[in-house]
């Protein structure tokens, strides 16, 4: 049986995803909450690798798609350095953010702290 290269870059990029969930340990996040006169913004920083940047629009998007439905749900938002993140439900609780910077898993602790 020979194996497509399609197929091998298929199981590198699914490696690679899980190697970066496993690798962004909730002590390694940082989540920064400022507020402003057009609304609180917020940051999820990821050691040195990548922060998310949510602006107040982004947040209420978040909270109205994934946070807020029971079971969750998914929503995507382009932040400021043109980067689209992902943002789903994690079935333990918790979101997680997606995108071709990286991936990230917040706790429900951390995600009340963003509210």
């Amino acid at each position: 049986m020979k194996i497509k290269k399609s197929d091998i870059k298929a199981i590198i990029k699914e490696v690679i995803e899980e190697k970066q969930l496993n690798e962004s340990p909730s002590g390694k996040v940082k989540i920064k909450k400022e507020k402003y006169s057009w609304g609180i913004f917020r940051l999820i920083e990821v050691g040195m690798d990548f922060s998310i940047p949510i602006h107040p629009e982004h947040w209420n998007k978040i909270e109205k798609d994934v946070i807020n439905i029971e079971g969750g749900g998914t929503t995507k938002f382009k932040d400021e350095t043109r980067t689209v993140w992902t943002v789903s439900a994690r079935p333990s609780s918790g979101i997680r953010f997606k995108s071709n910077t990286g991936v990230v898993n917040i706790t429900a602790d951390q995600v009340e702290r963003l509210k």
